[in-house]
């Protein structure tokens, strides 16, 4: 019963939209204080938002394999 309990809690589908919207809120803040603050524009800072902005298009990438199993890449039936 635990098992079925963790994998329902994880395979809900409001998952998606909830880590969509906590990545563009974090990537609208990290663009935020870059701008607004000159000393937060270090070569560091801009790579860990590379990095993140990477790491979203990976989640996003796996989001979308994982929910349309049953589509090509067309987003037409098989």
């Amino acid at each position: 019963m635990f098992e079925t309990l963790v994998h329902n809690f994880f395979i809900w589908p409001q998952w998606e939209m909830i880590t969509h919207l906590t990545l563009c809120i974090l990537t609208f803040y990290i663009l935020y204080m870059l701008i607004s603050n000159k000393n937060n524009r270090t070569f560091s800072n801009i790579l860990l938002f590379t990095i993140i902005i990477g790491l979203e298009t990976l989640i996003h990438q796996n989001s979308n394999l994982h929910y349309n199993k049953n589509k090509n890449s067309c987003g037409c039936n098989k």
